[in-house]
């Protein structure tokens, strides 16, 4: 019997957001753009992620948005994937920064801020448990929970996802 090459498609996106300060109060403006990978592999898994962009909206120090912003992750390839994710520290032109795990994610929407925490590159590719069948999709929801006292600044963010077979 062949063994079956191992594959992975992935996307990587940036996360933008803007700290502003107003009446002693920062605000956060946060759009993710997504840049798709050129080298999908449709024979085993593929990624493909159709909506191009995700907004938090307009945050402050303290406040959080609940876990329900989303992305659909669909697999048109023949065989089926485990998504991976991973994520870096939000950081300012600055070197302010806080951490990556500020991100929270989960394979259900959620009602208010929660879910699982986003771990960093460092920590390796995170094995999401969440499968999606081959020619299907599944929608990934993420939610943001802004530090106190976060100094005002660009943030920026990257996530990196993976479909994995």
């Amino acid at each position: 019997m062949a063994r079956k090459r191992a594959t992975t498609s992935n996307y990587t996106f940036v996360v933008s957001m803007l700290i502003i300060a107003i009446l002693l109060l920062a605000i956060v403006l946060i759009s993710i753009p997504m840049v798709e990978n050129s080298g999908n592999n449709f024979n085993g898994c593929a990624i493909s992620i159709p909506n191009r962009s995700m907004s938090f909206g307009v945050l402050n120090p303290m406040e959080t948005t609940p876990t329900n912003v989303s992305v659909v992750d669909s697999n048109p390839g023949t065989d089926p994937a485990t998504i991976m994710m991973a994520g870096s520290n939000w950081t300012d032109t600055d070197n302010d920064s806080f951490y990556v795990t500020n991100t929270e994610w989960s394979a259900s929407p959620m009602r208010t801020y929660g879910g699982n925490a986003l771990q960093p590159y460092s920590s390796g590719l995170q094995n999401t448990s969440v499968n999606i069948g081959n020619d299907a999709s599944k929608t990934l929801y993420f939610g943001l929970n802004i530090p106190p006292a976060q100094p005002s600044g660009a943030y920026s963010q990257t996530i990196l996802i993976i479909n994995s077979c």
